[in-house]
């Protein structure tokens, strides 16, 4: 009933550590409220930056990026906050592209987002379904987010046992006896 079909090493643990690489700001919950409140544009270069608006001919609107901190090389004004949203924005677009794609290649309607960085995360939600409305043109693929997905590796793991041949299960060794942990 469902498949992994794709995984990337762009995710949370990227976007956690270039942020604390490039801000210094440590907890996720700081960076959180750092990205809530910071402008990308002041570190991005978007469409309009370069065209001087929209770039109709490819269907672009001025407020696409271009290029993720492509200002930072002419020594712009920003704020570690404006870097937080960029970087946000950044890994977003890109899972949002990889799993469009295959969404495409595996003929699926929608794409499941769940973890750590997904959860609550409203921001990453809207950069990630803006990614596929804007590469389907509004097609019926669609991403969801699970905001309680802490059971869904166990629920995993236990609906596949019964899809396993029992040829190919292998039994957990017995580490408990009557008085204790067995040594």
């Amino acid at each position: 009933w469902w498949n992994l079909q794709i995984g990337t090493s762009l995710g949370g643990g990227t976007f956690l550590g270039l942020c604390r690489g490039l801000t210094g700001i440590e907890s996720f919950d700081e960076i959180k409220a750092s990205y809530k409140s910071g402008d990308n544009t002041s570190v991005d270069l978007l469409v309009g930056d370069i065209y001087g608006g929209d770039y109709a001919a490819m269907g672009l609107s001025a407020d696409v990026i271009a290029s993720s901190f492509g200002k930072m090389h002419a020594g712009t004004d920003y704020k570690p906050a404006d870097v937080t949203r960029s970087l946000l924005r950044m890994v977003s677009n890109n899972i949002a592209q990889l799993a469009y794609l295959n969404a495409l290649v595996h003929k699926v309607h929608y794409v499941m987002f769940t973890g750590y960085f997904v959860r609550n995360n409203e921001p990453m939600w809207h950069t990630i379904s803006y990614g596929f409305d804007f590469w389907s043109h509004g097609s019926v693929i669609g991403p969801m987010f699970v905001s309680v997905d802490g059971f869904l590796g166990a629920m995993g793991a236990f609906v596949h046992q019964f899809e396993t041949p029992t040829s190919q299960m292998v039994e957990a060794p017995n580490t408990l006896n009557a008085d204790g942990p067995m040594e």
